[in-house]
């Protein structure tokens, strides 16, 4: 994984220096404002008509216990910019218990309900997630279940863009078992919120501060719904690399999370391609 940040830094600073020798050649092409490129919150702008888009990320944990997530998403519109289907592949390895494997697979339909030239962007996203991954590894929970999220991004200015995030997840009919050897069957309900604070420092380069929460639920030892908190907070930067009608998007985080009281520092990779189809 460290080797994996330092292949994206050497990346982001030859980029730089392209695109920096592209404008002072005045060869560079009009630049492509950077949307739809945040990390753990879903930002409320569709894909443009024409425009595919072609998301991978890694997370990486290395404190309690060494795990790694890795994602690939497609970002698809549907006849026009009101309507978006996407689908993300998941990917984990886990040390305790030492496994790895496809996750679940989630399909997404987005609907832009209000345009960012309003009050604001909204664009309400349901999804459908297959259970692809395997329940007995951690992988998954092994039924199928739906999730709803609302995001809502706001320009603040020229320089500043908020979003804001809430969202919920069913897993209905989820099998487990007691400390006692009893097998149990819960319906699971997922909640979550997040904000960010994006900084247009220059045209091609934002900071960003991204909090996320999450309140999950799993079937504990006595059979009943066992609930857990986790906050996280990530300072984080992306860079826009246009080169003609594509845009390239790298971006790197450093996550902090807290998992009912208990803090972890992670790494978060994110590479962005976008180009007309």
């Amino acid at each position: 994984m460290i080797r994996c940040v330092s292949y994206l830094v050497l990346c982001i600073c030859f980029s730089s220096l392209l695109t920096k020798s592209q404008a002072q050649g005045g060869k560079e092409e009009s630049s492509v404002v950077i949307e739809d490129n945040s990390f753990f919150v879903e930002e409320a702008f569709n894909q443009e008509e024409g425009v595919v888009q072609h998301i991978f990320s890694g997370l990486y944990y290395r404190r309690p216990q060494e795990n790694t997530e890795l994602t690939f998403t497609q970002e698809w519109p549907l006849l026009g910019l009101d309507h978006q289907f996407s689908y993300t592949l998941t990917y984990g390895f886990l040390s305790a218990p030492s496994v790895d494997g496809i996750g679940d697979l989630f399909l997404n339909y987005r609907y832009q309900v209000i345009r960012d030239q309003a009050w604001a962007a909204v664009a309400p996203r349901i999804s459908v997630i297959v259970p692809t991954g395997k329940a007995d590894k951690g992988l998954g929970l092994g039924v199928l279940g739906y999730q709803v999220n609302l995001p809502i991004s706001k320009r603040l200015s020229g320089k500043f863009i908020v979003h804001v995030n809430v969202g919920l997840s069913l897993f209905p009919n989820v099998d487990g078992t007691t400390s006692g050897g009893q097998s149990v069957h819960r319906a699971l309900s997922w909640y979550n919120i997040a904000a960010s604070m994006i900084w247009l420092a220059e045209e091609n380069w934002n900071i960003m501060l991204e909090t996320a929460g999450y309140f999950n639920a799993e079937i504990g030892q006595n059979g009943g719904v066992a609930r857990s908190t986790e906050l996280i907070v990530c300072p984080a930067f992306r860079h826009a690399i246009n080169l003609h009608q594509l845009q390239i998007v790298p971006g790197l985080g450093i996550p902090l999370s807290i998992v009912d009281g208990e803090t972890r520092g992670g790494a978060f990779i994110y590479l962005s391609f976008e180009h007309p189809f």
